[in-house]
């Protein structure tokens, strides 16, 4: 059910990682990194950003036809799977909550604060993402908190399949990099290595990393995403000697990977994405 990654937008998947062990070993899995040819996967890496991972309109990469695409997909899902699947009434409230979401990527989810702007009741907005789930609009990642003080334990974070509904550049990319750890979670677990989830970290200090890699509920390592930059993010640097993990910073906008003290690493986007599948 997930959109086209990277290999496949490429047509190469001689990169995509078999197992979990390289990502547990930074040097290892920059070695990896550093064989992609980025120049080469440069070009599909940013249609699917622009265009999204669903095939027509990532193929066409037609502005026009991607914007009228977009507008039948929603009302596809809003209107007749979940007219399909649910007895939900106020399709119009649903619709609105669709709209208000893209604005709410990236952050910690807070259905009070929807409840507000959507004036309806609390049970009524969590049913809705619920329901936006099951008809595969949207999925959400829960808060790591072990080992962390005062972390965040309740709150999730919501991301789009469709990360090209998203307008602005950065929550794009992030939602984007979330779908390539989705699918390599389920990979690994489908294959029976174990239990993999995609989780994120912030605490009451407003500290964040984006996503963890969790392996039968044991962090394997952070990964932050940035549109560009060259230093490693003080959040992931301060969480992985906490937990004493690998830190991966994925960059879009960075040429070649790099090595850093504390397990830390910057690692080009359009290399990373060619491992995760």
């Amino acid at each position: 059910m997930f959109p086209l990654g990277l290999p496949e937008a490429a047509a190469d998947f001689s990169f995509v990682l078999d197992d979990d062990l390289l990502i547990e070993n930074g040097d290892g899995l920059l070695r990896e990194a550093r064989k992609v040819d980025t120049d080469k996967t440069r070009e599909a890496l940013d249609g699917l950003i622009r265009f999204g991972g669903f095939p027509e309109p990532f193929l066409k990469a037609s502005p026009k036809f991607h914007r009228r695409w977009q507008t039948d997909y929603r009302t596809l899902l809003t209107k007749e799977d979940v007219r399909d699947l649910s007895r939900i009434a106020d399709i119009r409230g649903l619709e609105h909550l669709v709209e208000l979401l893209p604005s709410k990527v990236g952050s910690p989810l807070s259905v009070n604060s929807l409840r507000e702007d959507l004036n309806c009741h609390h049970s009524t907005i969590a049913k809705w993402i619920d329901v936006l789930k099951e008809v595969y609009l949207a999925f959400t990642i829960r808060p790591w908190h072990g080992q962390i003080q005062r972390s965040l334990k309740k709150e999730p974070k919501l991301y789009f399949y469709d990360w090209s509904l998203l307008p602005d550049a950065g929550p794009r990319f992030e939602n984007f990099v979330a779908i390539g750890l989705m699918r390599m979670a389920a990979r690994f677990t489908e294959t029976g290595l174990g239990i993999f989830e995609v989780m994120y970290i912030r605490d009451t200090a407003k500290r964040e990393v984006d996503f963890v890699l969790v392996k039968d509920n044991k962090p394997l390592a952070l990964f932050e995403a940035k549109e560009g930059g060259r230093e490693i993010a003080p959040a992931i640097r301060h969480f992985g000697r906490i937990l004493k993990i690998p830190c991966y910073q994925i960059v879009r906008d960075l040429e070649r990977a790099e090595a850093f003290p504390d397990d830390c690493f910057l690692l080009p986007a359009a290399s990373f994405l060619m491992l995760t599948g």
